[in-house]
């Protein structure tokens, strides 16, 4: 189990574990997943994505993969999940959190980790 205390430096971020004697006031339990993030312009979406902005949808990897290659751009991996980034933004507010959830032994869980 991660638990952070961001009482202690609420300026971290990235936010790091902080050991504490405490028990934690609010704990996540979810699917750590990670977001792949392309910065592109609306007429972009428009051409190739199917629903509506801000929305989400489920696609093969293989439709990912060709979504990306068009934009020409690198896309960035980003630590998501419902539960794990509410755990995060409840404590940098100062809540000691802690997060609960499993992920795999390949690259995308190490660098999660």
């Amino acid at each position: 189990m991660l638990q952070t205390d961001a009482s202690t430096d609420p300026s971290l971020i990235p936010l790091a574990p902080v050991p504490t004697s405490k028990p934690p006031e609010l704990i996540g339990v979810g699917s750590p997943l990670v977001d792949f993030v392309i910065e592109t312009d609306d007429a972009f979406l428009s051409a190739h994505v199917a629903g509506g902005k801000g929305g989400m949808q489920l696609v093969e990897a293989g439709h990912i993969h060709d979504l990306i290659g068009k934009t020409g751009k690198e896309a960035a991996p980003t630590p998501g999940g419902a539960a794990a980034n509410t755990t995060v933004g409840c404590a940098h507010l100062g809540i000691r959190t802690a997060f609960i959830g499993s992920t795999g032994n390949d690259e995308l869980g190490d660098f999660y980790h």
